[in-house]
């Protein structure tokens, strides 16, 4: 399976705070795209059926990604997949590996990341860029509890200092 499919699963999981396992569990019709006139794309909504919680929440859950970019680059997989096509062939597992490949080849291995810090790592940009108040946030991830959210904001904000300090300075002890 090619890159494309890997960049719409990465943008995907961060624009829609997924759980690595719901990413590696969608298919081609999980994809809802929405436009604006009927010819615009403005978003997609994405339909997550195996959630962690639908034991005790919603048993299908859906989040709307309201970033065009992530929408395209949904409409372009979409363009040539076939509706119970896999986004990440393998799964979970296929879609860590190739994290870690995507993490060696930028010389980021070395870096604490993960496929799951992509869940609070687009709750952390979209707070910095005050694109969501704490409540929105919530919503958008599908947290049930404000502590849990304080977990993955906590987490993901010092992951980011972390991220930003030189190879060096990161290595110090």
């Amino acid at each position: 399976w090619g890159w494309v499919n890997m960049a719409v699963a990465l943008a995907v999981g961060f624009s829609g705070y997924l759980r690595p396992g719901g990413v590696g569990d969608l298919t081609a019709r999980d994809f809802k795209l929405v436009h604006s006139d009927g010819l615009n794309i403005v978003g997609v909504v994405v339909a997550i059926h195996k959630a962690k919680t639908r034991f005790r929440a919603a048993r299908v859950q859906a989040v709307y990604i309201d970033n065009r970019s992530v929408a395209v680059l949904v409409a372009l997989w979409l363009k040539t997949a076939w509706p119970r096509e896999r986004l990440v062939p393998g799964g979970y597992a296929e879609l860590t590996h190739r994290f870690k490949s995507l993490l060696c080849a930028a010389k980021a291995s070395s870096l604490p990341l993960t496929v799951a810090s992509l869940r609070g790592g687009g709750a952390v940009a979209d707070m910095l860029k005050g694109r969501k108040d704490l409540a929105r946030i919530m919503m958008h991830g599908r947290w049930d509890a404000i502590k849990t959210l304080n977990h993955f904001l906590q987490e993901g904000m010092a992951l980011l200092t972390r991220c930003r300090l030189s190879l060096s300075v990161q290595t110090l002890h």
